[in-house]
């Protein structure tokens, strides 16, 4: 079951089946409730999340206070790509907006295939370099709409 969800995640469509099978052991179901949050900002990392079902808002919290919702994650969707890359906390937050299933591989297992299978490492950081572009242009997107509010008032 887990494979097939990989077979078809943005992130992993398109591996080999070797690569698949080598991933697929790695992954454990949660599941969360409408209102909880995965992770919060500056918590230790653990997983890399693939939502299968639901939607995660990624709030971001400035140092002036306030937040900005800079994603809204839907299935298919990937975050907590910090796990990957082997930080020491989460940059921003991770709330569901709704009840949320996802396949979570913690990050230190995660980059240990990465390092055995160089080949697949590379496939994984450039689709995880395309998913942070995203999200920062998001985040530039919605500062322009907020300083062009501003011009105007």
């Amino acid at each position: 079951m887990v494979r097939q969800e990989l077979i078809h995640s943005a992130l992993f469509e398109g591996l080999g089946s070797d690569q698949v099978e080598a991933l697929a052991p790695l992954f454990e179901r949660m599941d969360f409730r409408a209102g909880d949050k995965v992770f919060s900002a500056g918590d230790q990392v653990h997983h890399l999340y693939l939502l299968e079902s639901g939607e995660v808002v990624i709030q971001f919290y400035p140092h002036d206070g306030g937040s900005l919702d800079i994603a809204t994650i839907g299935p298919g969707g990937v975050f907590g790509w910090s796990a990957a890359l082997g930080r020491g906390s989460y940059t921003s937050t991770a709330l569901c907006l709704a009840d949320s299933s996802t396949l979570a591989v913690r990050g230190e297992a995660l980059r240990k295939v990465m390092v055995t299978d160089p080949v697949l490492g590379g496939i994984i950081l450039e689709r995880l370099a395309q998913v942070v572009a995203n999200r920062f242009e998001g985040i530039r997107s919605q500062l322009v709409q907020v300083f062009q509010v501003a011009r105007v008032a």
